[in-house]
């Protein structure tokens, strides 16, 4: 927190992913982790990547056809 600026503390970039469904009910407290799927959400939290794709995911997807 800092009382010398106005305005929010903390920042957040989400994307439900393709499906449309949230995951985490609170993105505040959402556990890091890697997504697999392109349904998984993505989140970035204060700057920092909290849920963002595994290496190599999209690859593996694209030739799974999905």
């Amino acid at each position: 927190m800092n009382d010398a600026s106005p305005g929010p503390d903390s920042s957040f970039l989400a994307s439900p992913g393709r499906d449309g469904a949230w995951e985490a009910l609170d993105l505040r407290i959402a556990e890091p982790r890697a997504t697999r799927s392109p349904d998984d959400d993505l989140l970035v939290r204060d700057g920092e990547l909290v849920r963002a794709p595994e290496p190599g995911a999209a690859a593996r997807n694209r030739a799974a056809g999905r």
